[in-house]
C-alpha cells in the first residue's frame, strides 16, 4: 500500500512490531482485529502433525487474522513479525466497513487477496485426496444461514436482467473455459460444483440458495477453474459481473461487509477440511 493511501486510513488503529514479536498465537483468544500489512514481513505458523510449520510469509498489501471478523474463537495460527520492523493496520467490523466505503482499491484489494487464496486451496484439494464432496455446513451451520440470508439481500439492490432461470442438469460453467469476469449467486434451487480427475466428474461441493461461486471472475485472464451445473429440478441465478459487485459493495457497505464474511467462511471451510487431522 503507498504511503498516500496509508495516509487515508483515518479509522484504524496503526501498530508497530520488531523483528520477533509475536502479533498473535495460536489458540489465543481472538482481538476481532483483522491486520493490514503497511510495511514489513509477517510469517504464519500453525502447528500440524505435531509439528510447527510455516504455512505462509506475508509482505506489503497482504492481510491476515480475517478469521476474527468471522467468529469469536482462538486464533487458528501464529503470527510472527519477520522484518526488522513491522507496520500494520487493524480493523474490526465498524472500521472495516468505514473505510472500504470510502477506499474503492482497499476494497478491491482485500477482496482480491482473500480470494486468491480461495483459488489456490482449490486447487490443492483437486489434487488431493481429501473426501468430497465438501460441506460448507461442517464449519457451523448457524452461522452459514445468516451469510445466506444476508447475501441474498445484496440481491435485492441488483437489476433482475441480470438474472435467469435454468432447468436442472444445465451446465452453467465449464472448468477451462473462457473466463467473462462474471459472479453467479444462486437465487433458488441447487447447483453441484464439479471437476474433472482422470475423465470422471468429482463433485467439489454442492452449493443452495444464497451461495456464490465462478470466484476466478476476479482473475478474468485465467481460464474457469471448476464446473457448475443446476442440481435441482431447475434454478435461478444472478449473472454478476465484479465491477458492479464492487459499485454495489461501495453503496451498502454492510451488505459487501457480508460478502466478505462469506469469503472468509468459504476459505476458512476449505482450509479445514484440506488439512483436516494434521
Amino acid at each position: 500500500m503507498e504511503k498516500s493511501q496509508e495516509s487515508l486510513l483515518t479509522n484504524v488503529q496503526i501498530k508497530i512490531f520488531n523483528k520477533g514479536e509475536i502479533i498473535f498465537e495460536e489458540g489465543s483468544d481472538s482481538d476481532n482485529l483483522l491486520y493490514l500489512i503497511l510495511s514489513g514481513e509477517v510469517q504464519i505458523v500453525q502447528k500440524r502433525e505435531g509439528k510447527q510449520q510455516r504455512i505462509n510469509s506475508l509482505k506489503k498489501g497482504d492481510f491476515f487474522g480475517e478469521i476474527a471478523l468471522l467468529m469469536n474463537k482462538g486464533r487458528s495460527a501464529t503470527a510472527l513479525t519477520s522484518s526488522s520492523q513491522l507496520k500494520v493496520a487493524c480493523f474490526d467490523k465498524n472500521s472495516f466497513i468505514q473505510e472500504t466505503n470510502k477506499n474503492v482499491r482497499l476494497t478491491f484489494q482485500i477482496s482480491a487477496h482473500l480470494i486468491a487464496r480461495i483459488i489456490e486451496l482449490e486447487n490443492q484439494m483437486k489434487a488431493s485426496s481429501v473426501p468430497m464432496p465438501i460441506d460448507l455446513a461442517s464449519i457451523d451451520e448457524a452461522l452459514l444461514r445468516s451469510i445466506r440470508e444476508k447475501n441474498l439481500l445484496l440481491l435485492n439492490y441488483l437489476s433482475r436482467q441480470h438474472e435467469v432461470f435454468l432447468h436442472g442438469n444445465k451446465p452453467v460453467m465449464i472448468e477451462g473455459s473462457k473466463n467473462n469476469g462474471e459472479l453467479f449467486f444462486v437465487s433458488s434451487g441447487d447447483v453441484s460444483i464439479y471437476f474433472m480427475r482422470n475423465q470422471e466428474e468429482v463433485e467439489f461441493m454442492k452449493l443452495s440458495k444464497g451461495d456464490f461461486f465462478g470466484l476466478d471472475a476476479f482473475q478474468s485472464l485465467k481460464p474457469r477453474n471448476l464446473s457448475a451445473r443446476i442440481a435441482s429440478k431447475d434454478g435461478r441465478l444472478v449473472f454478476l459481473p465484479t465491477r458492479l459487485l464492487i459499485s454495489t459493495g461501495q453503496l451498502q457497505t454492510e451488505i459487501f461487509y457480508n460478502f466478505f464474511r462469506a469469503l472468509i467462511y468459504y476459505h476458512y471451510c476449505l482450509e479445514k477440511n484440506l488439512f483436516k487431522g494434521n
